[in-house]
Formats: structure tokens, C-alpha cells, sequence
């Protein structure tokens, strides 16, 4: 059979991240190729489908080959074409170069690569792509414990139009005008790595939901995603709120990032909680840790107060930095010394929350 070695290298650089070096798996470490034209990869959380036109070859066939022997192979060839040949001992001759270069690779028994059902209806919901990365970058703000591995920390969570993500005391809400009707907890490496690979020129990204899975197709990828188990925190009783107490609208978010990366010289694992003092009209960034020093930062210009009450109370500074760092302009909203402090970019469709830490 005849491949076109681009077509091969850009489905091998897709599929990589579906390929796991974890564990010695064979059906994890193996690309599958079969009629008609498919080629697949699985780490049993994600899998991925393609398509990849197949010449010279009038036979049935059924092959799995190792992913990272034959990346390596490939990624050295600049044929534009490779020969790909095999015998009854399930050896396989990768022929380039016009046959002065051939690499032998032992191949594994497709039997043992797992059976991977795909639905023969999907219903997709539209998102165009530069949309989807902006969420997808918000809900990445989110600092979450690799080590904390209950399911609504380590997922993220498709809700009809709300997208969210949390890690117990802040959260990231995005409301798309698309609708998903279903809710479900996507692993939320899984979905990173593949938001990694859109390829910018693509104009949308469609999403479906069905049978504990969530599929995605991007041109002619497809990828599935084996969803969580598990209940994502009720988010709608704190977010529900349309009037605050305070509203703090910040023009220039490059002044206060400066300031957020001056007040973190003083954070430390032990002591990450810092003051934010609204009153009279300014708003005060100070941290106190004793370890370290302290540092103070009052700012009154370049913003907006508009207060029924005073603010005093702490928040965690490397959450609130990545929050802070993601927006040009916020809005800041609070009610009161023990409430959430929300946040509001230059877009309407994106609410982050922190929770208020003891001081």
C-alpha cells in the first residue's frame, strides 16, 4: 500500500496525544489502520478517528503498528510518498527513498486493540473555534491539585450553554450562546491536549453528547472523550446574584497585574492569602507574611468604585493573579467581607469567583 507521508505525519502529530507512554499496553501504544481509510489511536480515556487515503492497496486489511517507532520513522522521511509492506509474521517493511531505505517493524495483533464504538447519528453543537480557545484558556485559569482527584475538581463540566470548571474555592463559567441538551464532567487534560492541536485556520469545532461520552470533530478528526463519574457543585445558587453591594471596574488590567506580581514576591506556599481593602473611594492590595515581609499598593486611579459598603478580606493572590492575568478590563463585584468576589472581563460571557480565605 501507497501513504502520503504528510497526510501520515500530520495524523501521527494529532494522534499523539491519545498514545500513553504510562503503562506497556500494547492497545495503548498502537495506531490502528483498517478500511475503509481509517486510522485510530485510544489511551481507553480518549480516542481518536481519522481518515487517511490509502493507495495501491485492493485487499481488506487490519494492521496495528507501534505509534512512537513509526513517528520517529516518519518524521526523518521526506519522500513524499512510503511503501508500506507486511508478511504472515506479522512484519511490516516501511519502504522510502525509492526503496534504498527500508525499516522493519514488528507489529502488534489488532485483536488486542480495543473495540471502539462510534454512534451512527450525532446531533453536533456548533462552536466557532476562536470561541471555544478563549473559554477553554479562561477555564485553564483555574488552579487545580493534580493530587485532589475527586471528579468535579479534575473535570470540566458541560452544562446546556454553561461551561465551568472549579477547583472547590474559585470557579470559571462561560455561557455560550450554543447549547449542549445534556450535562456531563469531561476530564479536563483530556480536553486541554486536544484544544492544543486545533489548528487555527479550522473555522468551527463540533461537540455531541451520548452514552457517557463526548465527541469531538475538528475537519475530519474525530475524538471521544469517556466522561466522568460523578456531580459537579450546584454553581447557580452563588452565581445567580445580579446586584452587588460593591463594583470595582478597572481600566487598565496591566496596572494591577503589576501590582499583583509585585504583592506575589511576599506569597508563599504557607502564607497566600492577601488583603483587598475597598474604601474611600481606592482599592488597597497589601500581604503580610512573616516569613518574608509585607508589601502595600494603593490604587486610585484608573478605576471605577462604585460602593454601598466597605470591603475587607482576603483571597488567595496566585488564584486572583490568574484570573486577573487572562483579562485587559474586569469589572470586580463583591457583597459583603465574606462573599465571593466575582470577576467579569471585556466579554459577557465569562464569570470567574473566588472565595474569601480567613485573615
Amino acid at each position: 500500500m501507497k501513504i502520503n507521508r504528510i497526510a501520515l505525519k500530520e495524523i501521527l502529530n494529532v494522534a499523539q496525544l491519545h498514545t500513553s507512554k504510562s503503562n506497556d499496553l500494547i492497545q495503548t501504544n498502537g495506531i490502528m489502520f483498517q478500511n475503509p481509510d481509517i486510522v485510530m489511536t485510544t489511551n481507553l480515556e480518549t480516542s481518536f478517528i481519522g481518515n487517511l487515503k490509502i493507495e495501491d492497496c485492493n485487499d481488506t486489511y487490519k494492521f496495528c503498528l507501534p505509534f512512537g517507532e513509526l513517528k520517529q520513522i516518519i518524521s526523518n522521511i521526506n519522500d513524499e510518498y512510503i511503501i508500506i509492506e507486511w508478511n504472515d509474521n506479522n512484519i511490516f517493511e516501511i519502504i522510502c527513498n525509492n526503496g534504498k531505505s527500508i525499516f522493519k517493524l514488528k507489529g502488534y495483533d489488532p485483536n488486542n486493540f480495543p473495540q471502539i464504538e462510534t454512534p451512527e447519528i450525532y446531533e453536533w453543537v456548533e462552536y466557532d473555534v476562536n470561541d471555544f480557545l478563549y473559554y477553554i484558556d479562561k477555564l485553564n485559569s483555574v488552579i487545580i491539585d493534580m493530587k485532589d482527584n475527586r471528579s468535579h475538581i479534575q473535570g470540566i463540566y458541560f452544562n446546556n450553554n454553561d461551561i465551568c470548571s472549579t477547583n472547590g474555592s474559585s470557579l470559571v463559567l462561560c455561557q455560550s450562546e450554543n447549547k449542549i441538551n445534556s450535562s456531563c464532567l469531561v476530564p479536563k487534560n483530556s480536553l486541554l491536549k486536544i484544544a492544543s492541536k486545533i489548528d487555527l485556520k479550522v473555522n468551527n469545532i463540533k461537540l455531541f453528547f451520548k452514552d457517557n461520552f463526548l465527541f469531538l470533530k475538528i475537519k475530519n478528526h474525530l475524538f471521544m472523550i469517556r466522561c466522568l463519574e460523578g456531580n459537579f457543585p450546584n454553581y447557580q445558587k452563588i452565581i445567580d446574584k445580579k446586584t452587588h453591594n460593591v463594583a470595582v471596574k478597572i481600566e487598565d488590567g496591566k496596572k494591577i497585574k503589576n501590582t499583583l506580581n509585585q504583592i506575589k514576591v511576599f506569597a508563599s506556599q504557607n502564607h497566600r492569602t492577601f488583603i483587598l481593602d475597598i474604601s474611600d473611594n481606592k482599592l488597597k492590595i497589601a500581604i503580610n507574611n512573616p516569613e518574608l515581609g509585607d508589601g502595600e499598593v494603593i490604587i486610585d486611579k484608573g478605576i471605577e468604585i462604585d460602593s454601598n459598603e466597605n470591603i475587607y478580606t482576603g483571597f488567595n493572590v496566585y488564584q486572583f493573579y490568574n484570573f486577573i492575568n487572562n483579562f485587559n478590563e474586569c469589572n470586580l463585584y463583591c457583597d459583603n467581607n465574606k462573599s465571593p468576589l466575582f470577576l467579569k472581563s471585556e466579554r459577557d460571557d465569562v464569570l470567574s469567583l473566588i472565595m474569601p480565605m480567613k485573615i
